[in-house]
């Protein structure tokens, strides 16, 4: 082994010597396990542009190729980058020990789309061209903007946050808010001295009605933006009201960022109703309407939105203007689930009020004009909705379609055309009302017929219980359930995975697996609250990628997650494992779990570095490991005593964040809590890593 004092004689060269020159594989190791809390320029590398190629996985160097960077450190000079596109999410901060002025990046910085929240801090930007272009959300910290094109640009439908931020001297506008982009500026930002050139320039400036520039109290537009061309220009908007340019509260902000982390897009507060469609995504899932009238012209076409109203509102201020057509999405039909809640729609007199090609849910809605039209082999479940005054048949079941009516439902003064019916149910089609619920209660005062059912092979209107509902609407989301549909959770899983359905919903009781429960796709196994135990382990196959564990308790002879592929879990007890509760050799993110009475150890992140071959027999995979810890409890485990357990480990290149360890792991045996790779919310060590990154991040 090199001596301690020799081995930091190697600090001193860039990453590309490094490689050429290290006598092991060991000291590559030691600065690569370095370098996930903080590639530093010019130490490690000497441009940001190579940096920047290493977190994005282009690298050229073979050392790397498996290993996962997200932070960048720049030291003081002249970085020149040109036009820096960046094509994954990043943060690039500044080195606190010197002054931002000190640290200057010569060139513009592009978030290409869709990569995630990137972040800025601790530095000056300067460029002929715009300073910051977002075409994907970012935030900004204690960084200055100086003599650009344009200052800072949300470009689409993108969020910006900037704290402590100074935008000056741009020819252009200083910060410009465009194509549905929304800009919140908090702290002691400033804008000032910009519009230089270009008569339709401003300080601030939004472009288009469905952009928005907010500012935080106390901050307002007179005390953020002064003497743009000489106070002619401090703010401004084109195509578009200039009230887009608006003050907030801390307690508005602060409800921003929490239906963001909920998923949440609101309207009117952030965009239209058309365009929070179009924002929709794999995280974003839920469109919030506010009071008023949203008009989508129209037909609103979605195909994975979920659309409630405020619950602080009636729904009869919460109003559609216009029709919504939910068809399927990417998935197929057993790929989307979209729902409406707590809203009225009004819609158009010749079309549909509601019309869906793919299985969906109504609560609380009010539908005037158009009517509930469902087509094709789908499931429709209406609770407590009101159809009326529709021209024609008020609800229509048609190509195989089944509608499912719930509760206080009503549909009445409809079909003004003297010729539908109230309920109607084409061939093959049906409606059905959930006990006590009848056809009768349901639809009356009806003008055509006041209902319309045909028995045999043209359809029917009847009545049903709800335990056979319950099975109607799983089918419908995809979910397979145990033991109403499959006896065993085996054979579940098998179905799922044949069939490419999405969800399995675990019943109350004890349900035995054997050794393993291998899950050989993408899959959501849900259980009841406190009910549902797993007698065995779970074990991800390398196909499994984004699986969900929720409401489950997990015992097992072995592990009691293994996960070869990225999984998360939220509400989930896992006791009494024979080895690890948990072991991750790809991400994982867990929320709300206990891990407890191991006999290995509590939580491990196995991820494969240069130089490690693994951990007592296994493997490891290719490429490190990042574990998520949020509300977490590891306690009582390593029962077995054994050194080399902890209650949380991360080994080789992986790492663990969590929000604090003396919280999350506590009283386990064996070698202690926690060893190596442990980081904090701020991406802080709180174990075993290099005092110089310590300082750095």
């Amino acid at each position: 082994m090199i001596p301690w004092h020799l081995d930091q004689m190697y600090d001193f060269l860039d990453f590309n010597t490094l490689v050429k020159v290290a006598p092991n594989k060991g000291i590559l190791a030691r600065r690569i396990g370095r370098m996930q809390y903080g590639i530093r320029v010019p130490e490690d590398f000497k441009t940001l542009k190579e940096a920047v190629q290493l977190v994005q996985g282009n690298s050229h160097l073979d050392v790397v190729k498996y290993s996962c960077f997200t932070t960048i450190v720049v030291g003081e000079g002249n970085h020149e980058v040109g036009y820096l596109e960046i094509f994954s999410a990043v943060n690039i901060v500044g080195d606190p020990t010197v002054a931002r002025k000190d640290i200057a990046i010569l060139g513009g910085i592009l978030f290409a789309q869709n990569i995630g929240v990137s972040h800025l801090q601790h530095l000056t930007i300067r460029s002929n061209e715009i300073g910051v272009n977002g075409r994907s959300s970012f935030t900004m910290k204690d960084v200055l903007v100086d003599q650009c094109g344009i200052g800072i640009c949300a470009d689409g439908i993108v969020v910006v946050e900037c704290t402590d931020v100074e935008v000056r001297r741009c020819t252009q506008s200083g910060v410009l808010a465009y194509g549905g982009g929304s800009i919140t500026m908090v702290g002691k930002t400033k804008v000032t001295d910009n519009c230089a050139e270009g008569r339709d320039e401003f300080g601030l400036k939004v472009y288009s009605s469905s952009s928005t520039i907010q500012l935080v109290y106390p901050l307002t537009k007179e005390l953020v933006s002064t003497n743009n061309r000489a106070n002619r220009a401090n703010w401004g908007a084109k195509y578009c009201d200039v009230k887009r340019i608006k003050n907030i509260s801390k307690a508005e902000m602060k409800e921003a960022k929490e239906a963001r982390a909920r998923g949440e897009i609101r309207v009117p507060q952030e965009c239209t109703l058309v365009e929070a469609v179009l924002r929709v995504d794999d995280h974003f899932t839920t469109v919030v309407l506010g009071r008023g009238m949203h008009k989508v012209n129209g037909i609103l076409e979605i195909s994975s939105a979920n659309i409630v109203g405020d619950p602080n509102v009636a729904k009869e201020h919460i109003v559609v203007l216009g029709g919504i057509a939910i068809n399927k999405g990417r998935h197929g039909t057993y790929g989307t689930y979209c729902s409406l809640k707590h809203l009225t729609i009004k819609g158009t007199i010749k079309g549909n009020g509601v019309r869906g090609r793919s299985s969906f849910e109504m609560e609380d809605v009010l539908v005037e004009r158009g009517g509930v039209k469902v087509i094709g082999d789908v499931i429709a479940k209406c609770t407590d909705i009101e159809v009326h005054k529709c021209v024609g048949s008020g609800v229509f079941a048609s190509g195989g379609a089944s509608i499912i009516l719930i509760g206080n439902t009503k549909v009445h003064h409809n079909c003004t055309d003297g010729t539908s019916y109230g309920l109607q149910a084409g061939h093959n089609s049906s409606i059905l009302s959930v006990f006590p619920l009848t056809k009768e209660k349901a639809s009356f005062n009806n003008g055509g017929g006041r209902f319309k059912w045909q028995w045999g092979p043209t359809g029917q209107i009847t009545i049903i219980s709800p335990f056979n509902m319950k099975r109607r609407v799983a089918k419908s989301k995809g979910e397979v359930r145990v033991p109403e549909d499959c006896k065993t959770l085996k054979d579940a899983v098998s179905k799922v995975h044949r069939y490419n359905l999405r969800t399995i919903v675990v019943g109350e009781g004890i349900h035995h697996v054997g050794t393993y429960l291998k899950i050989p796709s993408a899959m959501n196994i849900r259980g009841v609250p406190g009910k549902t135990t797993i007698d065995g382990g779970i074990w991800f196959e390398k196909g499994s990628r984004y699986s969900h564990l929720q409401h489950l308790t997990i015992q097992a002879r072995h592990s009691g997650v293994y996960g070869h592929s990225p999984f998360t879990m939220e509400d989930v007890l896992v006791e009494k494992c024979g080895r690890y509760g948990i072991f991750a050799l790809s991400d994982a993110r867990c929320n709300n779990v206990e891990v407890r009475k191991c006999k290995w150890g509590g939580i491990v992140a196995m991820g494969k570095a240069t130089g490690h071959k693994g951990h007592k027999g296994h493997k490891g995979h290719k490429g490190p490991t990042c574990i998520t810890l949020d509300n977490v409890n590891v306690h009582h485990n390593c029962t077995d005593g054994h050194s080399w357990s902890y209650g949380l480990y991360a080994y080789g290149s992986s790492i663990m964040k969590l929000s604090s360890i003396q919280k999350v792991s506590h009283d386990n045996g064996g070698g202690g809590n926690y060893c190596r790779g442990c980081i904090d919310k701020n991406g802080c060590t709180l174990t075993d890593i290099d005092p110089y990154v310590l300082s750095r991040n």
